[in-house]
């Protein structure tokens, strides 16, 4: 991708990206997901970048799944869905991905798209905290304070 030795090519390299992504290596599912969803190197192709991420996120890679529930959350190219967003953070969170956890706190403790429940905020934040999301343990404690002033 980098052009090393070679001259740069990014469509030949994301073409690489998505054929070993069919060959099941799930780690480049994410780097061909993020390449057409956010026109990294390459122009956007927001379909080719679902299809990556769910390639991931079938095959048990969580990430993939937290990555799908950030498109339907953010809704720029997708429309805005936040009971899907919960649905695929929820499948990265299990599979354990700290930050699917901690989106879900963030959704649960902002009142988008659900009502506001800061019990589950609690959880997903401590979750997302116990699984190492920094921002999971910044938000447990806010919303732990939050909770007390009740």
């Amino acid at each position: 991708m980098y052009g090393q030795g070679v001259d740069k090519d990014y469509e030949k390299g994301a073409e690489l990206f998505s054929k070993a992504c069919d060959g099941g290596v799930l780690d480049v599912c994410i780097g061909t997901g993020v390449m057409y969803d956010r026109a990294e190197f390459i122009e956007a192709d927001y379909e080719k970048g679902m299809l990556a991420y769910s390639k991931a996120c079938d095959s048990g890679y969580a990430l993939g799944c937290t990555y799908i529930g950030d498109i339907y959350k953010r809704g720029d190219h997708f429309p805005i869905d936040y009971i899907k967003a919960l649905e695929f953070y929820e499948k990265g969170c299990n599979g354990g991905d700290a930050q699917g956890c901690t989106y879900i706190a963030l959704i649960y403790s902002n009142n988008k798209g659900v009502p506001m429940d800061i019990e589950k905020g609690l959880i997903f934040s401590k979750d997302g905290c116990e699984m190492g999301s920094d921002t999971g343990c910044d938000l447990y404690k806010v919303l732990l304070d939050q909770k007390n002033n009740e």
